[in-house]
């Protein structure tokens, strides 16, 4: 059945790469060959192999060059004199590094912008660039040390009333540099909680032993695919003059704390109900809470917060070390 499969799919292939152009050479060939490299047999069966070409080949020219490390973008209405096929609706083209939740955000972006794609494809494109990010060549497949980039197309119908393409195309763009904040500093996450696993273990908190050992097994737990770590932070909760403030530790941001949403960041222990003032005071160890608040990154649910307090050593709270991110399905089920 496996064989089958491979042998269908490399037909279907061959037939494309017979509708291109005449004068195109082997970097584009081998662009078109990985660009449905991974496409579903049923889907590509479906598509007609010459408009399968155009398509592959517009996406050749979009891929021809790229900042390195940044993402390029565009929304188009395809039109039968500049791509060679027409639309009613849009085409919405995202090339990046390949990284996690590039796919799954962007399709939730675009769902809750009530825009419902019509087909989606994603690629992973192995090539070269140079230092400028002009495309070199294209790299096997199975190459070591090659570029692997996501290049993602989504065709779209229609927009709704009052929602331009341009202003489609800047909320993408929002979402996927913040997927690129999450991933970028991923590992810096995961080694805040374990620093925090070994604050724990040296006696910072003055708790009881098995107290502690519960915290430390809970964030280990976390580390072990049962958390998609979005963001962290760290608060202080007294100033230099001993005063009651909460304040941002400088350069503790990871992640979605990046941003500039403030929304995200609470404005100070003024801002803060008495009763809750009072308890983000107390001296527990461990406190997780719902954020209102619903993640761009991965999954549009609420997200999150798992604060950790910070102690003196006379076992004062002084501070927070905040994560913020989405407990993985396996959890739930």
């Amino acid at each position: 059945m496996a064989d089958y499969y491979r042998k269908s799919l490399a037909e279907l292939i061959e037939t494309i790469l017979t509708h291109l152009p005449k004068k195109s050479g082997d970097a584009a060939r081998e662009f078109v060959t990985q660009f449905y490299h991974k496409m579903p047999l049923m889907e590509l069966e479906r598509l007609d192999p010459a408009h399968a070409a155009t398509l592959a080949m517009n996406a050749f020219a979009f891929v021809q060059d790229r900042t390195p490390g940044q993402l390029k973008s565009r929304i188009y209405k395809p039109t039968t004199k500049e791509h060679g096929w027409e639309s009613d609706g849009y085409v919405l083209e995202l090339l990046n590094d390949d990284m996690p939740f590039l796919v799954d955000s962007a399709t939730a972006e675009l769902q809750r912008l009530k825009v419902a794609p019509l087909s989606t494809m994603h690629p992973i494109l192995k090539l070269s660039r140079n230092s400028k990010g002009s495309f070199d060549k294209m790299q096997p497949m199975t190459g070591q040390g090659a570029l692997s980039e996501s290049f993602i197309q989504f065709q779209l119908p229609r927009l709704p009333d009052g929602l331009t393409p341009e202003a489609l195309l800047k909320e993408v763009q929002e979402v996927l540099t913040a997927v690129r904040r999450v991933v970028t500093d991923w590992p810096a996450m995961v080694a805040q909680c374990e620093k925090t696993e070994a604050a724990f273990a040296a006696g910072e908190s003055h708790f009881k032993d098995d107290e502690v050992q519960e915290t430390i097994a809970f964030l280990r737990w976390l580390r072990n695919k049962n958390f998609v770590f979005l963001g962290y932070i760290e608060y202080d909760f007294y100033d230099d003059a001993g005063n009651e403030v909460l304040s941002v530790v400088p350069g503790s941001e990871l992640g979605l704390f990046k941003s500039n949403d403030q929304e995200l960041k609470p404005q100070g222990l003024s801002a803060l109900p008495p009763e809750v003032r009072h308890f983000a005071m107390l001296p527990h160890m461990l406190e997780i809470t719902k954020s209102n608040r619903k993640s761009v990154v991965h999954r549009p649910v609420h997200m999150d917060y798992i604060g950790l307090k910070r102690f003196n050593a006379h076992g004062k709270a002084i501070g927070e070390r905040r994560f913020l991110g989405l407990f993985t399905s396996i959890v739930y089920y």
